[in-house]
């Protein structure tokens, strides 16, 4: 069984603000009396885009939503694209191409639910930058097949890639290469006797074409899949990688003459259903580099989207997390590595905070910064309570200004003072012990985590004592920090849990 994005649900507006010359918000995007979500969102000269999955309950009006924001967030317009007893979905993180300037391919899928209800095909499907469809077209054969995701090549080429049903049970690993108007140039499957897809296609230095995804077929569980390509689709080589657990790939980045692959490792699969993020690197010729698995082992956590490399070299992925021992829902997830996969920082997102919340695509925008796209259920819940969600983000992955400092504890190089919470979580008190040197005087503040705001201040000194007693006074549950200055300089930090 080879795990992919699933359907998710969340919200809470907050208002757009302009920090360091950096736009920050996080906003939900209901659309009337639908399920909606965010599969992928591109940049404009005047915002932002996004291509949504639409589910109406009456089943007559399914299909693709366009919306365009601006750059604050604030809503433009939105588009429906759809069929009568039809069904198309959205594809996956980076499913949606820009063309020429001024046209957006999106590679999805289609289900005829009215005559062909067994039955699916891949959807490329062209509209303007005004959200109106400019033409569509079908792949596919006489099962389910659909398209997860897509490259534009260097020579303005689509390449599609999903999955490909052989028989009613068993499907390829399947990519298409297309031109610009939906002209098939090949058509390829690939794998063994069981599962394949592919969820991710990158082109490769020599022009053919690295295509990502996984595989049933080569050992008893499920494996990340890598497959090299020609320009014409022919078959190079092709790879699996096994760890202990059952895993999938969701996103692919060719950077640093590496291969940086994201996607899910399953926690004790088939018995347990629990997932940890995936982050494997190989080299060109498919050997594998390292591999880091991201999570712990009662909470389910995936990386969604393709990698991201920033100018520095720093690979960021995203998708979501269930680490937030308040409430048992999935938050958005934000992950920093250095091009070596070791972490640098990893940050967690609501919209609402006591529902689901996932993001589905990462994108760096032109300030620096991050926009991330998924869905959530907003606070009122009930039908058509699940909503599209867009985060813009500053360069630090911060909602607030300065969050890096209360929040990415790695920050502090020389961490002379310890700084220690017990117990943690807490509900009525904790003890937070330090360790200053005799007579020395320092600031500790608590600090509340979603918006940044010093909860307390309190003036400590190096004694016998080395303690100071946090009690819930003025505390709503949720996550704290708590930083210790000298001379106004961060010297340690931690974060401790009100919980009630």
């Amino acid at each position: 069984v080879y795990f992919l994005i699933g359907v998710a649900f969340i919200i809470q507006t907050i208002t757009p603000i302009k920090l360091n010359a950096q736009i920050r918000f996080n906003d939900n995007y209901p659309f009337s009396n639908s399920l909606n979500q965010a599969t992928n969102i591109l940049a404009l000269n005047d915002g932002y885009v996004l291509i949504e999955q639409i589910d109406d309950f009456d089943s007559l009006n399914t299909g693709i939503g366009v919306r365009k924001i601006d750059f604050l967030g604030n809503e433009l317009w939105v588009k429906k694209i759809f069929r009568k007893k039809a069904l198309l979905y959205a594809g996956f993180s980076n499913s949606c191409q820009m063309v020429n300037g001024n046209e957006l391919i999106i590679s999805s899928g289609f289900i005829d639910t009215l005559n062909y209800e067994q039955r699916a095909q891949g959807s490329i499907l062209a509209i303007n930058l005004n959200g109106d469809s400019l033409w569509q077209r079908t792949y596919g054969g006489t099962w389910k097949d659909g398209f997860y995701s897509s490259l534009l090549d260097i020579d303005g080429n689509l390449v599609s890639v999903g999955f490909y049903h052989t028989s009613a049970s068993t499907y390829d690993a399947w990519a298409v290469k297309t031109d610009t108007l939906g002209n098939v140039i090949w058509d390829k499957k690939f794998g063994g006797i069981n599962g394949d897809v592919f969820s991710s296609v990158v082109q490769a230095p020599d022009g053919g074409y690295y295509l990502i995804g996984g595989s049933d077929s080569f050992n008893s569980l499920s494996d990340v899949y890598l497959v090299k390509v020609d320009i014409n689709g022919n078959l190079l080589w092709q790879k699996t990688f096994s760890t202990p657990l059952a895993d999938g790939a969701n996103g692919c980045l060719f950077a640093s003459n590496k291969l940086y692959i994201a996607g899910t490792s399953f926690s004790n699969f088939p018995s347990s259903q629990l997932t940890d993020g995936l982050l494997l690197i190989s080299d060109l010729d498919g050997n594998q580099i390292s591999s880091k698995i991201i999570g712990e082992p009662t909470k389910s956590n995936t990386f969604r989207t393709n990698p991201i490399a920033l100018t520095n070299g720093d690979i960021v992925v995203a998708g979501e997390n269930n680490f937030h021992p308040i409430n048992s829902v999935p938050w958005g997830w934000l992950y920093k590595f250095n091009q070596d996969g070791d972490s640098i920082w990893a940050r967690t997102y609501s919209n609402n905070r006591n529902a689901p919340n996932y993001i589905y695509d990462l994108k760096t925008t032109n300030d620096g910064g991050f926009i991330m796209a998924g869905t959530t259920i907003d606070s009122l819940g009930g039908i058509g309570a699940q909503n599209s969600w867009v985060l813009k983000l500053d360069e630090y992955g911060c909602e607030v200004e300065n969050c890096q400092l209360y929040d990415a504890v790695e920050k502090v190089e020389k961490k002379i003072v310890q700084l220690s919470a017990s117990p943690n979580p807490f509900n009525n008190q904790t003890i937070i012990n330090y360790t200053l040197q005799e007579n020395t005087k320092a600031e500790l503040l608590v600090l509340e985590m979603s918006t940044g705001k010093v909860i307390k201040r309190a003036q400590v000194i190096g004694d016998t004592t080395q303690s100071y007693l946090l009690n819930n006074e003025g505390l709503t549950p949720g996550v704290y920090a708590i930083q210790l200055l000298i001379n106004s300089q961060l010297i340690n930090a931690i974060k401790v849990v009100y919980i009630q």
